[in-house]
C-alpha cells in the first residue's frame, strides 16, 4: 500500500499565510500517477478554518472522477474514508487537489475572534491542510515507482519554496530537528 498527500506535507511548502478576512483562501497541488493503483480511500486533514477539501482524478481518457469533496470541512472529520469499491487509477492519471479556507468572523469554526492571520503550524490555532489518496499498485514493483515519483515531486516542491523564501529553509531544518 501507499499514499499520495496532496498538497505534501500537510501543505508544508504551499506558504501558507491566510490574511484575517479572507474569505477563500485556496492551495492545490496535482500529481501524475507513473504506475496504476487501486484506490483503497482517503483521508483528509485540516484545521478550524478549512472548509473544502477535494481531491479528483482525471484519467488519460479524459473522465473526471471524485475522490473526495467535503464542502463544509469539521476538524473531526479528519479521518480515512473507504471506498465501497476499489477506484481503478490507470497509469497517467492526473490527481488534483484543492484546499480553501475561511478566515471570516462569518466561519463558525474560527477560533479566533476578529479573526487573526493564519500560517501553517503543528498547534490546532494554526492551519494545515491535505488529502491523502490511499492505493496499492497493480504490480509490486510498481510500488518502489510510485514512492521514488512521489518523492521528486515533494523535493521539488521544498526546492521551490526554499528558493523563493531562503529564511524557510532554516524553520524546515527547526521542524526536522523536532
Amino acid at each position: 500500500m501507499t499514499a499520495v498527500q496532496l498538497p505534501a506535507t500537510y501543505s508544508l511548502f504551499a506558504g501558507l499565510d491566510i490574511p484575517a478576512g479572507e474569505k477563500d483562501y485556496v492551495v492545490r497541488d496535482s500529481y501524475t500517477l507513473p504506475a496504476a493503483l487501486d484506490a483503497v480511500g482517503v483521508s483528509g486533514h485540516a484545521h478550524y478554518i478549512a472548509k473544502v477539501l477535494k481531491m479528483t482524478a482525471t484519467l488519460p481518457s479524459g473522465e473526471v472522477m471524485t475522490l473526495l469533496n467535503i464542502r463544509d470541512w469539521d476538524f473531526a472529520w479528519q479521518d480515512r474514508y473507504y471506498f465501497q469499491q476499489f477506484q481503478t487509477l490507470p497509469k497517467g492519471t492526473r490527481l488534483d487537489a484543492e484546499i480553501h479556507w475561511d478566515n471570516t468572523a462569518a466561519n463558525p469554526r474560527n477560533p479566533s475572534s476578529p479573526p487573526i492571520r493564519v500560517t501553517w503550524g503543528e498547534q490546532s490555532k494554526d492551519e494545515m491542510g491535505s488529502v491523502t489518496l490511499i492505493g496499492v499498485p497493480h504490480d509490486e514493483v510498481d510500488l518502489k515507482t510510485i514512492r521514488q515519483d512521489f518523492r521528486a515531486h515533494v523535493t521539488a516542491e521544498a526546492r521551490e519554496r526554499i528558493m523563493k523564501d531562503p529564511a524557510f529553509a532554516i524553520k524546515l531544518r527547526e521542524l526536522m530537528a523536532n
